[in-house]
């Protein structure tokens, strides 16, 4: 174990035999700045916090139908009007896509509203995800087709159908005024990169603070964006408002290390993936390909069949859940940035590199801890397991103080 922080001597051996050395011991700190795959965006070309435009381009609702209202409330029956192509994924004409009073439509059938809002990208439901507002909102939703757009937007160059949804009489669930309104139009009209072109409208802003979420996410949730723009008041997952405004929405592909893997982001989190090499730990070898379940609060199990995210920590070792676990920083935490990996170096010498990056303390402010876990194809030369490294960049958890750390954890079996 390496790292800025910890810079006591050395410990161990445990009954298996593990022990820990760092810095104090001569070993050289070791990191590995991963960075982001090539991904798909949607990125403003227009970008406009002017009331008066969002006012002259607001379709109104007398040209949609009123298809829900209320909390929690949702409708998968509604169909594409013709085919749509988001994150360069073309959905077809008569597709059922989801919307939700709670501020976004996915372009898949899902069964249930999802007020719980996250970052993007993030795995978890709902993906296919276009969301002018994401929060726990009361509101209504119109539905609408448009057969030619210059109906209401006379100086839009090219005749063009489209397909728009609206929010209004929105407020969070239990708080503020029902008078909020915006909505999303999605035009019969691709951008230079093949998809089609989206268009958030803000006309009425809430009338109490909120914690929203405004972007985009991919089929799979592992590419998407948060729009951090003029009218955001915020940032993903806290937009606390937004002012009146329009933003026109292009796809943008952003150049990236085709060699990493984004799990994703979020709060209570557990993702899965698979060992690159052979692993083994605590004199149990677990195979190339096997499952492994990595948590944002801080660790990742060997063991396939944990279903948990596990925000209590524990103490160690303990016949309780989770067990055969490497713990760099186990506590209740909310990734803000992503967990993500890569495989560096060739055999018989990889090294497997699992980044949390941008972490905070839960129910706590600001906070941008990072640290990883590198795991090495080399093994011991005794026992035969693999050698483990932990990283520490920072570990600045905001305005909230973690708990503790766990470093190891054995394997109970």
């Amino acid at each position: 174990m390496v790292g800025y922080i910890f810079l006591v001597a050395s410990g161990g051996p445990d009954g298996y035999g593990y022990m820990w050395f760092d810095q104090d011991d001569g070993v050289p700190y070791e990191w590995y700045d991963l960075g982001y795959p090539p991904t798909w965006q949607y990125q403003p070309i227009i970008d406009s916090a002017d009331a008066t435009l969002a006012a002259l381009m607001w379709i109104p609702t007398s040209a949609q139908t009123r298809v829900i209202g209320g909390d929690e409330a949702y409708n998968n029956t509604q169909t594409l009007p013709f085919n749509v192509t988001f994150f360069n994924t073309t959905y077809s004409a008569g597709t059922n896509f989801t919307i939700s009073t709670n501020g976004w439509i996915a372009l898949a059938s899902y069964t249930s509203a999802y007020f719980s809002n996250t970052s993007f990208p993030n795995p978890s439901l709902p993906n296919h995800l276009i969301a002018p507002f994401w929060d726990d909102l009361s509101s209504r939703v119109w539905v609408g087709f448009i057969p030619d757009i210059r109906t209401y937007w006379p100086s839009w160059p090219d005749p063009t159908s489209a397909l728009v949804v609206t929010w209004d009489s929105a407020k969070f669930y239990n708080a503020g005024s029902p008078v909020a309104e915006f909505q999303v139009v999605i035009l019969d009209e691709t951008d230079p990169n093949g998809n089609n072109v989206i268009v958030f409208i803000y006309k009425t802003p809430f009338t109490t603070s909120m914690t929203g979420s405004i972007g985009f996410e991919n089929s799979t949730g592992t590419m998407g964006n948060a729009y951090t723009g003029t009218l955001s008041v915020g940032t993903t997952p806290s937009v606390t408002n937004f002012n009146p405004g329009v933003v026109v929405f292009n796809s943008v592909l952003v150049p990236g290390d085709p060699d990493v893997v984004v799990l994703g982001s979020g709060d209570d989190v557990l993702f899965s993936t698979t060992l690159p090499f052979d692993v083994k730990f605590y004199g149990t070898t677990y195979t190339a390909g096997s499952t492994v379940r990595i948590s944002t609060n801080g660790f990742l199990s060997f063991d396939p069949s944990i279903t948990s995210s596990y925000s209590s920590n524990g103490t160690i070792p303990s016949t309780s859940l989770p067990n055969a676990i490497l713990a760099i920083w186990w506590d209740d935490n909310v990734v803000m940035g992503s967990i993500r990996h890569k495989v560096i170096g060739s055999a018989p010498n990889r090294k497997w590199v699992i980044l949390f990056d941008s972490v905070r303390r839960f129910a706590g402010s600001g906070g941008n801890a990072k640290f990883q876990i590198i795991i090495y194809e080399q093994t011991s030369t005794t026992t035969g397991d693999n050698k483990i490294v932990f990283s520490y960049n920072t570990t600045n958890f905001g305005s909230a103080t973690p708990q503790r750390h766990h470093r190891y954890r054995e394997s109970k079996r």
